[in-house]
């Protein structure tokens, strides 16, 4: 997720879910794992963009489902700073 001066580049990350699930059309399930100064905000948005792409619509007028079924977990350590 790049970090830019007015917050994370949410549109970005959308983009790449959406190449992913080109690639993964049957693929329903993701992971989110998270660092302990991730605010709550920008997991609402990531998981938002993980879930749906909400710039496409099917022919019912209903958003494209992209990975609904996200769990949520504790990154693990960074290990490599000292």
């Amino acid at each position: 997720l790049t970090n830019l001066k007015a917050g994370y580049d949410i549109a970005a990350l959308g983009q790449q879910f959406r190449e992913l699930k080109s690639r993964f059309p049957s693929k329903r399930d993701a992971s989110i794992l998270l660092e302990d100064d991730i605010a709550y905000e920008i997991l609402v948005q990531v998981m938002d963009a993980l879930r749906e792409d909400t710039g496409v619509r099917d022919k019912n007028g209903s958003s494209v489902e992209l990975f609904p079924d996200i769990s949520i977990g504790d990154a693990p350590p960074d290990t490599t700073q000292k």
